[in-house]
């Protein structure tokens, strides 16, 4: 189908709904949220793209997408796209099958050529082109760079670029290589007013980009390749200043980091600086990084959440995840965290996963630990998702053998390209998931969990607040009627 260069936009960039189509088993730590709760969140991805885009002169739009709950309702808003090109961003599995949709329906009613990325279609690469006849290219790391070179291209040469994935003649090609990526100092600051009643949301800025360290579970080892780009503090704390002009100091703001104080110089500046604004806020960070460095400067500047991605207690677990080499060193270093982190008013949150390989023992010393830290104020416990390319993809006909875990390879899953996992031959996952839910209840403070957990959903009032709140309530500690 040819481009429409008539176009009102150059560029038409799409946030998808999540779970229009529902998965077949129960709700499970962060698997999927309650019914009755949308996350309601701006992408930053689509966000950083914008931004960039239209300070280089290009005509950019933002459609969100991510209330929908019926095809219909998307389908009618898709029909007034006029745009040379439309680039959709599945950042997760549940919104995947979503996105297919929306590149059909973008064929059907427009002349613009298709685009994908985010964290979950990038590194599916080939494999997207595979499942939808109605998507052009795909984008398998940062888009930056890649749209500012497609949007200038006149040629039929534009989707030649360094990880891009496009047809041409009816066949699939892989350009060699990696995306050029952009500077974050470099991007000017995120333009939040252009976002779709971008009041609504909850406000963000991105500390770092990447992650250096290299879990087998995680998705970063695909499209990072353990590499991370860090904000100075200057640049982060000029633009939360912007920020915080936007959207004032009600609201508890989210800094996007895979792991908060890598450089823990600019970790404990950045604490310094954002005690100044008078706001609420919180990241991530690991319990094994150098936390010591920032963690009183943290808790005196407003952060209210210390959410740490422990996964295990077991230190047979850490090893076999690749969570850390030395996993006495890693739990003690978290039982000190909760020590300080209990001397303040901020919450402490720790997310555990069943992995491969479980066995009574490991659960039980996951359980002791837990039962040993009471400081640790909230626990999520989520079963093991394996996605494409990751390392525990990759390696699990070996673990299969040797654990007897299995993946959950329905049509539902396969067609949204990630999987639950039956983590060995001791536990199903119907069976952890049930034993998540119990541990989250015995071990959670009730109010501590519905404040970690609160932060991920809109925060329009107080009153939406109030509801998202009572929600989660009814949905972790109160028996269904």
């Amino acid at each position: 189908m040819m481009v429409n260069i008539m176009a009102s936009y150059d560029l038409t960039l799409i946030n998808p709904p999540a779970l229009i189509e529902r998965p077949p088993v129960e709700q499970s730590g962060t698997l999927f949220v309650p019914e009755k709760l949308r996350i309601t969140a701006m992408n930053p991805g689509i966000l950083s793209l914008f931004t960039y885009l239209k300070s280089k002169g290009f005509s950019v739009n933002i459609l969100d997408l991510s209330l929908d709950t019926e095809y219909s309702s998307m389908e009618k808003k898709i029909k007034n796209i006029d745009s040379r090109y439309v680039g959709i961003s599945s950042t997760s599995g549940f919104d995947y099958l979503e996105s297919l949709k929306i590149a059909e329906f973008t064929k059907t009613h427009t002349n613009a050529q298709i685009f994908i990325g985010g964290q979950h279609a990038g590194p599916l690469g080939e494999l997207v082109l595979m499942d939808s006849q109605n998507i052009d290219a795909v984008i398998k790391f940062e888009g930056e760079l890649v749209l500012e070179q497609i949007l200038k291209s006149n040629t039929d040469n534009k989707f030649k670029i360094p990880g891009v994935v496009y047809k041409e003649n009816n066949k699939i090609i892989t350009v060699p290589g990696k995306s050029p990526k952009i500077k974050l100092n470099d991007l000017p600051f995120l333009d939040y007013s252009s976002y779709p009643n971008y009041l609504k949301f909850v406000p963000f800025i991105e500390e770092s980009r990447g992650c250096v360290y290299g879990c087998n579970f995680c998705t970063s080892n695909t499209i990072n390749h353990r590499r991370i780009d860090m904000k100075s503090p200057k640049r982060f704390l000029d633009e939360t200043d912007y920020c915080v002009s936007l959207f004032g100091k009600e609201k508890a703001y989210a800094v996007l980091a895979s792991t908060y104080g890598v450089n823990p110089k600019f970790g404990k500046e950045i604490a310094l600086g954002m005690k100044k604004f008078g706001i609420k806020w919180n990241s991530e960070f690991r319990a094994d990084s150098e936390w010591e460095e920032f963690i009183y400067e943290l808790l005196d500047s407003g952060y209210e959440v210390v959410n740490i991605g422990l996964e295990s207690g077991s230190p047979d677990i850490l090893k076999l995840m690749g969570k850390t080499k030395n996993p006495y060193l890693y739990l003690g270093k978290m039982r000190k965290l909760a020590k300080i982190v209990s001397k303040s008013s901020a919450v402490m949150r720790s997310n555990f996963m069943f992995y491969i390989g479980e066995t009574p023992k490991t659960i039980q010393e996951t359980i002791k630990f837990i039962s040993q830290t009471p400081e640790i104020h909230s626990v999520q416990f989520s079963p093991l998702i394996v996605f494409n390319n990751t390392p525990v993809f990759n390696n699990f006909a070996k673990y299969r053998e040797e654990y007897g875990c299995d993946i959950i390879n329905t049509e539902y899953w396969q067609r949204r390209h990630f999987y639950p996992v039956h983590p060995s031959k001791y536990f199903s996952f119907d069976e952890v998931a049930t034993l998540g839910h119990v541990l989250e209840k015995i071990f959670s403070k009730e109010d501590a969990w519905i404040e970690a957990a609160k932060s991920l959903y809109s925060q329009e009032n107080k009153e939406v607040v109030k509801k998202i709140k009572e929600t989660l309530r009814e949905s972790r500690f109160r028996r269904s009627k």
